[in-house]
């Protein structure tokens, strides 16, 4: 099997960063469109793109086509002949709401019963987008010099990050983040910057 470039959707939503997802991707954003989000996977929603010399094709479909030579064996009894994990790389501009993941078995329910009434995958009164749970792997880590991502950030990273903006470069003390924050960052979107 070939190694093959993959074109991977964007997801527009109205909370994304109008750079971000662009610069990571060297292209332009014009219109200033806030992009939230990149998948990377068989998403059924928004499958990510094989460009291969005879055409284009869905990840999915090229692994529905060929599951034990693109995800192995193993992975194909584990899980079935589906990509198991959806890799996003989201970049917000405004706050988000709290999200909350159903069980493997709530989401396996919910999306047939959607599935079962006729509730397309766009559709705004859908809950499940597809048959699996979300278990997440975290927040991103950030490079000092912009939002671009290095890996992913556990609590340990988050109190490092605050103590380099708090103690070591003074960016501000604790007191002006927590109101910072309280505030979704209107009145300091240049210490947002400096944040990461």
């Amino acid at each position: 099997m070939a190694i093959y470039r993959l074109k991977n959707p964007r997801q527009d939503y109205p909370w994304g960063s109008t750079t971000d997802i662009p610069k990571l991707l060297a292209i332009g954003n014009p219109n200033q469109t806030p992009v939230a989000e990149l998948w990377l996977g068989a998403h059924p929603k928004a499958p990510s793109i094989v460009v291969k010399e005879e055409g284009e094709q869905s990840l999915s479909d090229l692994i529905e086509e060929y599951p034990n030579t693109i995800l192995g064996a193993d992975t194909v009894e584990r899980f079935g002949p589906s990509l198991p994990f959806l890799f996003k790389i989201l970049a917000s501009e405004k706050a988000l709401a709290l999200q909350v993941h159903p069980t493997k078995d709530q989401a396996k329910e919910g999306f047939e019963k959607e599935n079962a009434l006729g509730i397309g995958l766009d559709a705004p009164n859908r809950n499940y987008l597809d048959r699996d749970h979300k278990p997440d792997a975290g927040g991103c880590k950030y490079n000092w010099t912009g939002s671009l991502a290095v890996g992913t950030a556990n609590i340990g990273d988050i109190m490092s990050a605050l103590d380099y903006l708090v103690y070591e470069k003074k960016e501000c003390t604790w007191d002006t983040l927590i109101e910072a924050l309280k505030s979704d960052w209107k009145g300091y979107e240049e210490l947002r910057k400096k944040s990461g």
